[in-house]
């Protein structure tokens, strides 16, 4: 933990690194059809997303930035990759270790045959880790944001 930052503003900047992802998928997934389907996919969202990005962060968001904070000071550009890493890395590494299905396809695109993924079935997970990892790279923004804040004032580099 480097010094100067409080348990208090890590716990906030925590909490914002956790929220911030599933806010982000809650806007992108709810449909806007009614508010009772929004309200209703929006929950569901949530129900879903926070043990899964708090799990992220546990286990590799936090352990990296405890590692990393060591050495480096923690910038906007490093915690927005460190986010990025976080959460477009797991997902490939599962579903490379086993594709689940023997034979997979998504419309017309054949992406599982025979048990492995084709070249589109490549371009699909890598497609997943870049959407996933933006979002985490909002995440690692936010956890910054929050830890670089001055008490009572703005982010440095603003006026």
């Amino acid at each position: 933990m480097r010094e100067g930052h409080s348990l208090a503003r890590l716990t906030v900047a925590s909490a914002a690194a956790v929220t911030v992802p599933v806010a982000i998928a809650a806007m992108l997934v709810v449909p806007s059809v009614d508010a009772d389907a929004r309200l209703n996919a929006a929950i569901l969202v949530a129900l879903f997303g926070l043990p899964i990005s708090f799990l992220h962060f546990v286990l590799l968001g936090l352990p990296a930035y405890a590692v990393l904070s060591r050495r480096w000071p923690l910038t906007a550009w490093a915690a927005a990759a460190g986010g990025f890493a976080v959460a477009a890395i797991p997902m490939p590494l599962l579903s490379l270790a086993s594709p689940g299905f023997e034979t997979y396809r998504q419309g017309q695109v054949m992406l599982i045959e025979d048990g492995r993924y084709t070249m589109a079935g490549y371009l699909s997970l890598l497609g997943q880790a870049g959407s996933t990892g933006l979002i985490g790279a909002m995440a690692g923004i936010a956890f910054w944001a929050v830890l670089a804040m001055k008490k009572g004032g703005p982010l440095p580099g603003r006026p």
